[in-house]
């Protein structure tokens, strides 16, 4: 069976870097944040791409993972079905931060309350069981990534939309048209020493130079990042953990 949804931000990835299919790629300042511009599965065999992209085919873990093109390649929306996704998460420690996922069950939660479009196309339709993200604490006196997510759950409604009173209430969304939408996430282990955004934004390593959280006026709560992102970070992990013996 085939996964019900792929990474539309790894199709941006992969093309990207790919001159033979750059002609059919959107050109932008930002290729990553055309994600929800691809469409994930639809149906059986499904497509990879949104009309009127005419993209048909593309090798998408051979820039990402460094496989073997050929092993990757792809073909009428068929994904590899173990491509991992890798997310940026933000959250403010005051609503829900590291210290609540240390004391939820299961060291698991519903990721609720996006309201941004874009956002909520991740959650919805790009966002995988077993995909990777970064817990990233926002609006707090050192704010930098402090933790190692999971999806656990594959996007579903938001029920706070529909809850009266409440504060992610939306009364122009209907039960049998959500308009929003979450995901659940398990704490997977708290960073052992924090990469906060001081760090990030000195760009030690050149994975990190493009990197969404770092752009001027990005406030989206949910942003992609490559392979490429992820093991620089956790680098940077690395390396504080040995500075703080």
């Amino acid at each position: 069976m085939l996964p019900d949804t792929a990474s539309a931000w790894a199709v941006a990835t992969t093309t990207a870097h790919s001159p033979a299919l750059q002609g059919d790629v959107p050109r932008d300042s930002d290729w990553r944040m055309h994600a929800s511009n691809y469409r994930t599965y639809r149906g059986a065999r499904g497509t990879c791409h949104s009309t009127p992209c005419s993209l048909h085919a593309v090798c998408v873990a051979s820039t990402l993972h460094g496989h073997d093109a050929a092993e990757n390649h792809v073909d009428s929306g068929t994904f590899r079905k173990d491509f991992m996704n890798y997310w940026l998460m933000k959250s403010e420690p005051s609503v829900f931060g590291l210290a609540d996922f240390m004391k939820a069950p299961k060291r698991t939660t519903m990721w609720d309350g996006v309201r941004n479009y874009q956002a909520r196309n991740m959650l919805r339709d790009q966002m995988r069981v077993g995909d990777q993200a970064f817990l990233y604490h926002s609006n707090c006196d050192e704010p930098g990534i402090y933790g190692v997510l999971e999806v656990a759950k594959a996007g579903y409604p938001d029920p706070t939309q529909f809850i009266p009173g409440h504060d992610h209430q939306d009364t122009a969304s209907k039960p049998d048209d959500p308009r929003w939408y979450v995901v659940d996430v398990q704490l997977v282990r708290p960073l052992a020493a924090p990469v906060l955004l001081e760090t990030l934004k000195n760009k030690p390593l050149a994975a990190l130079n493009e990197m969404l959280i770092l752009r001027r006026g990005n406030r989206l709560s949910v942003t992609p990042i490559t392979a490429a992102e992820w093991k620089a970070v956790l680098s940077l992990e690395a390396k504080g953990s040995k500075a703080k013996r």
